[in-house]
């Protein structure tokens, strides 16, 4: 198996309004599931939390063509979220 598929995160949940990280990991977990792990509320700003089908995005795997592309997709993706970047 290539590097880059073991190091991919294939799951980001985050809170809207403080862009705190809710759920990043290789399990895919329902978002409903996240929400009831938090009991309805973000632990950083206390925003109720909602799940909006229409705001997921996905990014299929096959579009990196190595673990540069990856690093790019991921920076440029917690730029454009307001989070920290792992890399």
């Amino acid at each position: 198996m290539p590097r880059l598929i073991q190091r991919v995160t294939p799951q980001v949940a985050y809170c809207k309004d403080c862009k705190a990280i809710l759920y990043d990991g290789h399990e895919i977990e329902s978002p409903l599931e996240i929400i009831r792990i938090f009991a309805g509320v973000c632990p950083e700003c206390g925003r109720k939390l909602t799940y909006d089908p229409d705001s997921m995005k996905f990014t299929p795997i096959s579009k990196f063509d190595n673990d540069r592309d990856y690093q790019r997709f991921i920076k440029k993706r917690n730029d454009e979220l307001g989070l920290k970047s792992r890399f």
